[in-house]
């Protein structure tokens, strides 16, 4: 096997682990997926944070990291999505389009699986994504400079 076609293959899996986590994640309950921000804000003691209302701090940092943890997901699904799909011309489109697709369909399955599917949270997985593509293109970009050759 070549070791474009073992490329490949690595970046197709993990992109189909991210979406398998993001889906997991979107299948959880309201109550769950709130129990999980509100530990992991426990975790990082976000709770000490400066002029805001003790009463306020567990909504608005509970909020602030499902809404980074949004980024974060789409922003994996970005660099491995756009892996997969290295050798194509139309890799940059097909990548963000693919991603932002699964965005939308994220949200929709979370509105038939007890929770409220959103727009904007669509939006902010766009954010993600593109960061996500960026990233892996300059990387690319380093890694042929580095080797002399032109990227793809």
């Amino acid at each position: 096997m070549k070791a474009g076609t073992r490329q490949r293959i690595f970046w197709i899996i993990l992109t189909l682990l991210v979406m398998a986590v993001i889906f997991y994640l979107s299948s959880q309950s309201g109550r769950t997926s709130m129990r999980l921000s509100d530990s992991v804000a426990n975790a990082l003691h976000i709770e000490k944070a400066g002029n805001v209302k003790a009463s306020d701090r567990p909504l608005l940092f509970g909020l602030t990291l499902r809404k980074m943890a949004h980024i974060f997901l789409y922003f994996l699904l970005g660099i491995c999505m756009t892996g997969s799909m290295k050798g194509l011309k139309a890799r940059v489109p097909l990548s963000i389009g693919a991603c932002y697709l699964y965005a939308v369909l994220d949200e929709l399955h979370q509105i038939y699986s007890s929770r409220d599917g959103r727009w904007d949270d669509t939006l902010i997985d766009l954010i993600g994504i593109l960061l996500g593509v960026a990233l892996f293109l300059a990387v690319a970009a380093l890694q042929c400079y580095i080797q002399g050759k032109r990227a793809t």
